[in-house]
């Protein structure tokens, strides 16, 4: 509960007690209790709350799918406004590894993802790379976000390679 300070100054108390003794009414007669200020602690939550409220609105504003990757390469965290452009559904994706994800759809795709993430992994930099799974073309940009995870981010590039190709194509005949 919140209670004022002789200073005017309000904080937050945890107040703990147990009953030792009871009269013949039932009314209590002799306890122990403790007040503990835990207002720091209280604040800290509260800005917890608004950080974690604050990342949720950020990545529901991002267009491109993102996904959290652990060292061990198993998909923490997916995220995406629009699930179709995912190469398979979120539910698919969370709690396995990217070998049994994609091992048996693209394992070139397993080999390159698996050699960026450490490389992010190892040196903190920023990893990109272009591959193409089915009829879609992608770019990954990966970093590390924390000791053991990555954060990869997913932006569909199929149409500026369809464009690439129709250019390429004009420029030789």
């Amino acid at each position: 509960h919140r209670a004022a300070t002789k200073s005017g100054e309000w904080i937050w108390v945890l107040d703990r007690g147990k009953v030792f003794e009871r009269d013949e009414q039932g009314r209590p007669i002799r306890m122990v209790g403790t007040e503990l200020d835990i207002t720091a602690r209280r604040l800290s939550e509260e800005a917890l709350r608004m950080s974690e409220a604050r990342n949720r609105a950020m990545v529901a504003a991002i267009p491109d799918p993102l996904l959290r990757i652990d060292k061990d390469l198993r998909y923490l965290d997916v995220a995406a406004s629009d699930p179709s452009q995912l190469a398979l559904p979120p539910e698919a994706l969370r709690g396995k590894t990217i070998a049994e994800a994609f091992g048996s759809l693209s394992p070139g795709l397993v080999q390159e993802s698996t050699e960026a993430i450490r490389r992010a992994l190892d040196t903190g930099g920023l990893q990109r790379f272009e591959y193409s799974f089915r009829q879609w073309w992608f770019e990954a940009r990966i970093i590390r976000s924390s000791s053991g995870e990555v954060l990869e981010i997913l932006r569909d590039i199929t149409d500026r390679k369809r464009a690439e190709e129709l250019l390429r194509a004009a420029v030789e005949s």
